[in-house]
């Protein structure tokens, strides 16, 4: 009873995470549809060249924070010890290193917009420099309410901090093109609305916090004994994300200057550039944010299992969060396969979506890895094992740019180089982590079998939406055609998942039968 009650706080931390997740993708979507009208494509790659290196400093100050704390609030909670010394000493470290990245990123914007071959987006980047302070703050307060399995606040907060983003900064950016300002000064104010809303949303996370009861009697504790804790586990998690966003943004100055020596311009490589970040990566990104939050609400209880000596339940939750996952990447990699042209024209203007689905369409394997190498690699962080999980991202991202390199000077292959290195680099990584996880002893981990359901559903339903598109639609992907053929692909998908789902679940209860009535028989 204990685990099933266990699995159901799980399952209730994944859902509100997830809610907050698809509003916050809303919110992104219709935050990015009227920008992309006022931008352009040019000035979508100023915002979206000064948002990747805004991504690399912060992931370095706060990626392996939430985490470690979460880990660390967890283990002190199992002992009875008190948590509350963790997050004191944590917050004030972290607030440090927060204003010291910011200052370096205020201080350094020129210089960096230039390497990465895009100087015009330094305006923005000093405007989403101050980000970095309120995201390493908020990061330990994630941390601690997630390791006491608070996770309505969190999901709050990425709500406060989206809706700031929408609505300030479509403002702001509006204002900018009356005063008939530059672009370049326009992508700046747009970005405005991110600074602003990290902002509220760390407040409010602080005024959550503070709302937890400590019942622990508040010991004296050290500083140095705490912050080294802290770092064992935070600095290898945040070690695999700066790896992947370091490379990342290589891997973005590859493409920019790539662009240029096959003959492309500046604006027209910031064009192209654009085009494959506002419509291929968004919808990449939205998969990755929907099944994010069960690796995350499942976090605190794989130490707590793993902690406690239990193999078996670690073994089930590992495998239902991994179900779950399945449930929307196999899906997602079908139809960005099969209908990304469709899905597209339901969003985005029809000149953009031109190049943009068969970038998205080449993306789609990424979505079939990323899902269940987030899960994996909770799962092996959770286990103290982080050095494998930053083996695994740190391979497959270093063949990623080798892989853009060649593509892009050797091939000419343009743009199309960057979705390809991509979905090879997830797939190296899911068979480096999987490889790992599956050798580790008494953990029962089913790879194969929580997909088969999600998979052949997904099949099945592109089979017939195929088919249909065929007979009574063609090639013409107009706004009601497409919205009806993804309509019509969702709706079977769940249709026939369920369908599977319960003949499984019948055949497992005949199978359960037959082992019981045969262990009596003997």
């Amino acid at each position: 009873m204990k685990d099933i009650k266990n699995v159901n706080e799980v399952v209730s931390g994944a859902f509100w995470l997830s809610v907050s997740a698809i509003i916050l993708k809303l919110i992104g979507l219709i935050f990015k549809i009227p920008l992309s009208y006022m931008l352009g494509d040019e000035g979508m790659g100023y915002f979206n060249s000064a948002y990747t290196i805004y991504t690399a400093f912060y992931i370095i100050g706060s990626a392996g924070i939430p985490k470690a704390i979460s880990i660390l609030t967890v283990r002190a909670d199992s002992n009875k010890e008190d948590s509350s010394a963790i997050f004191k000493v944590s917050f004030r470290c972290f607030c440090i290193i927060g204003a010291i990245l910011t200052a370096v990123l205020l201080i350094f914007a020129s210089q960096l917009s230039q390497i990465i071959g895009n100087s015009k987006s330094a305006y923005s980047l000093l405007v989403i420099a101050p980000s970095v302070f309120f995201v390493c703050a908020s990061g330990v307060l994630r941390g601690a309410l997630n390791g006491k399995m608070r996770f309505i606040p969190i999901a709050v907060s990425e709500i406060i901090a989206g809706a700031f983003k929408l609505c300030l900064g479509l403002l702001m950016a509006k204002y900018a093109l009356i005063q008939a300002y530059s672009i370049e000064v326009v992508s700046a104010f747009a970005i405005l609305g991110i600074t602003v809303g990290s902002l509220f949303c760390s407040l409010y996370l602080f005024l959550s916090y503070s709302k937890i009861k400590n019942d622990k009697i508040c010991t004296q504790y050290s500083y140095k004994k705490i912050l080294k804790r802290v770092f064992e586990i935070s600095i290898p998690i945040t070690m695999v994300s700066a790896i992947s966003s370091i490379l990342n943004l290589l891997d973005l100055a590859v493409i920019m200057n790539g662009l240029k020596k096959l003959g492309y311009s500046e604006s027209v490589s910031s064009v192209l550039y654009g085009n494959y970040t506002t419509l291929a990566i968004p919808m990449f990104s939205l998969v990755v944010t929907l099944v994010t939050p069960f690796s995350t609400a499942a976090l605190p209880m794989m130490t707590k299992f793993y902690h406690d000596g239990d193999s078996d339940s670690l073994g089930n939750l590992i495998n239902r969060t991994l179900s779950m996952t399945y449930f929307f990447t196999i899906p997602a990699f079908f139809a960005f396969l099969f209908f990304s042209e469709e899905i597209l024209t339901i969003i985005f203007e029809k000149s953009s979506v031109i190049l943009g689905y068969q970038l998205l369409s080449i993306l789609a394997a990424s979505v079939l890895f990323v899902g269940p190498l987030t899960v994996i690699n909770t799962a092996l962080e959770s286990m103290g094992k982080v050095k494998i999980t930053l083996l695994a991202l740190s391979v497959g991202g270093v063949l990623k740019l080798i892989l853009t390199l060649i593509l892009i000077n050797k091939f000419d292959a343009g743009i199309i180089s960057a979705p390809i290195g991509t979905s090879i680099s997830y797939a190296i990584s899911f068979l480096v982590s999987g490889f790992i996880i599956l050798n580790i002893k008494n953990i029962k981990i089913s790879l194969i079998k929580t997909a088969l359901v999600p998979f052949f559903a997904s099949f099945m339903s592109v089979l017939v939406i195929v088919a249909l598109r065929e007979k009574f639609f063609g090639h013409f992907a107009s706004f009601f055609n497409s919205f009806v053929i993804v309509t019509f692909f969702g709706i079977f998908y769940l249709f026939l998942s369920a369908f599977l789902h319960k003949i499984f679940a019948i055949k497992a209860n005949k199978m359960a039968k037959c082992t019981k009535n045969t262990k009596n028989n003997y």
